[in-house]
């Protein structure tokens, strides 16, 4: 109750803060990007690398958007499922309700070196540092953009920012006056329906509401019946935007409840060793946050961000509940005629209340705190040809100590359609949960010694921070007005790489006689990752726009078995086209490598949907997905007891009506 004083107290703060700097009329509309050339494409400006407003042409990394309209033309009822259309993203679905979603290899149920952001606010989990995405099912309608960094972005976004950033950005209030519904059902999502409402308050402040639903059936299973594994989820929430001249303020809060089916094998002491469950995971959050930023008349400006996030989730597993809190301030400033200055720090603070069946923690209830500040200085060496970008940030937290996370960053643009930029970057992913202390059951068998054994996992609270270092090279250009190109190089060198080591048996006289067989994360050494992509832009007519991606890594390491673990090689081709001026026709073909490690093979799929806009106002939509196979594998889950599923094909119908 005290930390939800606290933060309205402070929210309130930067609303008054904005309410005295108001002096001007409100900003114009943002534009629909959806009629923008392919030229103007590589104008839109991202804020995910440099915490400030940069076009795409100009910035050094490697960095993909996804617009609203590229997510409504899709055709996915989920986040995860819009995630595909990005270049270098290996997203798995395991089952209805679980994903594997990671870049440049590191892939897996918890894959924790990506980081992922709503708004500004970070959504990973502290137990294990990755993304619940169950918990994260957005009105995708309310969605502007989505911002990926394909490479480190721990310079500006802090520890476990390793492999990538996922920044998704909502819709502004002021975008989003009038309403909304949008509903849907198919075979495997049964229904999905969104709502969405916004006014005018007056010429400067503007709110909205918004809802979902959706109820998502079992999946195939890998034999002839259905897993239980559905998806039930409900989220609803608001925001409110008031802005000026020189000044905005945004307050924004959700609240999201939802129930997964969960079939699990979980292991026994005693004969048969192995008990099937099928149970039910619930969970529930809800989060508040606020922005206030100020431009001064020197052209500086300042930004204070402050959030507050709970979030409860109980399975068959684990009961765990999570409190954050979190507050952001930056300030950029020119030094002279050729310096762009950011500086800036944040505060953490993260309380962890932990009970589990099947594994055990030192301590239940932990409070986590990361303090830490950085700087950036980007100098314009040449105006307009040649940009240096340097920067750091040191943060602190409690199991690793302080990490000191640098970025050096080099951008040429030789003329307006060319660009060519490289990078060095040094990232730290800093021990999760249950990396440090966690003592977990795997697995039972019965043992040559007529006593049964238990393999166990144990934490290692000695471990250090995995460090990497990555160097990025890439170019873009707009080879014509129909053709654009966008290519990466990247080498990344792991100074630490955490992997289970077996340890030396032991008996245990606890709950019955056994064996234990002991399994400890480990630091193993050093393990190199390297490889690339392309992405494509082509439209031939005003009409048809095609694009297509291809990626491919490779590892090098200690434990040969992780270079089997993640698909080397990915590639997309998407088509949209406007069949007349009612209809539009989207496709999307995708080629996913085997995973040798779980027995994946190799899988080639299609996505189709048919749009017919009956009014400007009024779409009817149906889609198909997986049409090339009847089910397929995607993804074995690697951790205990987890049963895997294969991916069925499936139809959606959805009317979208606006008002």
């Amino acid at each position: 109750m005290k930390h939800t004083t606290l933060i309205a107290a402070l929210l309130l703060t930067l609303w008054q803060l904005d309410a005295q700097a108001q002096t001007g009329p409100a900003n114009t509309a943002t534009r629909d990007l959806s009629e923008l050339s392919l030229e103007s494409l590589m104008d839109i400006e991202v804020t995910s690398v440099s915490k400030q407003k940069e076009a795409v042409a100009d910035v050094a990394a490697a960095i993909f958007v996804l617009t609203g309209e590229d997510i409504h033309r899709s055709g996915a009822t989920s986040i995860p499922e819009v995630l595909r259309l990005v270049p270098g993203l290996h997203v798995a679905r395991i089952d209805t309700n679980r994903w594997a979603i990671s870049a440049r290899g590191a892939n897996g149920l918890f894959a924790n070196s990506l980081l992922v952001l709503i708004d500004g606010r970070s959504v990973y989990t502290p137990l294990f540092s990755g993304v619940y995405w169950d918990a994260q099912d957005t009105m995708l309608e309310d969605i502007e953009r989505i911002e990926v960094i394909r490479g480190p972005g721990a310079t500006m976004w802090g520890s476990n920012a390793v492999n990538g950033v996922i920044n998704i950005i909502t819709k502004s209030s002021k975008d989003t006056t009038g309403s909304l519904v949008s509903v849907g059902g198919g075979n495997d999502d049964h229904v999905v329906a969104s709502f969405r409402h916004g006014l005018k308050l007056n010429d400067e402040q503007f709110i909205k509401i918004y809802g979902k639903v959706a109820d998502r059936g079992n999946s195939q299973g890998l034999g002839d019946n259905s897993d239980f594994d559905y998806w039930r989820s409900g989220q609803g929430g608001f925001r409110f935007d008031s802005s000026s001249a020189n000044s905005s303020f945004k307050l924004q809060g959700d609240i999201y409840r939802g129930r997964d089916g969960i079939s699990a094998n979980l292991p026994m002491l005693d004969a048969p060793y192995i008990e099937h469950s099928e149970s039910t995971t619930e969970y529930s959050g809800g989060n508040i946050l606020g922005r206030w930023t100020h431009e001064f008349q020197d052209d500086s400006s300042l930004a204070i961000q402050l959030y507050y996030d709970e979030a409860d989730r109980q399975d068959i597993f684990l009961k765990s509940r999570y409190t954050t809190l979190d507050s952001d301030l930056q300030y950029q400033f020119a030094l002279g005629s050729r310096h762009n200055m950011i500086v800036g720090g944040g505060f953490r603070s993260i309380q962890e209340d932990l009970d589990s069946r099947t594994a055990h923690f030192q301590d239940g209830e932990e409070w986590r705190d990361l303090v830490n500040f950085f700087a950036q200085d980007e100098v314009s060496l040449i105006p307009e040809t040649l940009k240096l970008t340097l920067g750091a940030k040191i943060e602190h937290n409690d199991y690793t100590g302080s990490e000191f996370q640098p970025r050096v960053a080099l951008t040429y643009t030789p003329e307006k359609r060319h660009t060519i930029w490289a990078s060095f970057a040094q990232a730290s992913r800093i021990p999760s949960r249950a990396e440090h202390d966690i003592n977990l059951t795997l697995s039972t068998f019965p043992g040559e010694s007529d006593l049964p054994v238990e393999v166990s996992l144990m934490g290692n609270s000695e471990l250090p921070a995995e460090r990497l270092t990555a160097y990025d090279i890439g170019y873009r250009a707009q080879l014509s007005d129909q053709l654009s190109i966008d290519t990466n190089l990247f080498y990344n060198d792991l100074a630490s790489n955490f992997a289970y080591v077996q340890g030396e048996p032991y008996f245990s006289s606890d709950v019955l006689p056994h064996v234990v067989s002991p399994i400890s994360f480990q630091d193993i050494g050093s393990a190199q990752v390297y490889g690339g992509g392309v992405t494509a832009n082509w439209r031939p007519f005003e009409s048809w726009q095609l694009q297509a991606w291809y990626t491919h890594w490779e590892l090098n390491s200690f434990r040969t078995s992780s270079e089997d673990e993640n698909p080397h090689n990915q590639f997309s081709l998407k088509s949209t086209l406007q069949l007349s001026k009612n209809i539009d026709f989207y496709t999307h073909l995708r080629f996913v490598d085997s995973i040798p490690a779980y027995s994946v093979d190799p899988y080639t799929e299609l996505n189709v949907r048919w749009a017919w806009h009956i009014k400007s106002d009024i779409e009817l939509s149906l889609s198909g997905i997986n049409l090339l196979h009847p089910k397929h594998m995607e993804y074995a889950p690697n951790v205990v007891g987890i049963v895997p599923s294969e991916i069925g094909r499936a139809v959606f119908a959805a009317l979208r009506v606006e008002f």
